[in-house]
């Protein structure tokens, strides 16, 4: 779009009401939640799928906002 990253995050803040990492964040979340409900896919491939870079970033911030760790989430779904 043109602008520079910290203009952008500051008006994607004030128009959407959270920075564009968290909004990023929960999408990406949202996504890797699907893919474990919805597919075959591993927790590893459901991570990097997903966009995450690292296994324990992605572990904690799935626990953070499911309550359980995705590994417990996949093998409630069952």
């Amino acid at each position: 779009v043109g602008y520079s990253t910290n203009y952008f995050s500051a008006e994607f803040k004030k128009e959407v009401g959270i920075e564009f990492q968290k909004y990023l964040q929960e999408l990406r979340l949202d996504f890797a939640m699907n893919l474990l409900k919805l597919s075959d896919l591993s927790v590893t491939e459901a991570c990097f799928e997903s966009g995450f870079n690292t296994l324990p970033h992605f572990s904690q911030a799935f626990k953070k906002k499911f309550g359980a760790s995705p590994e417990k989430f996949k093998e409630e779904q069952k």
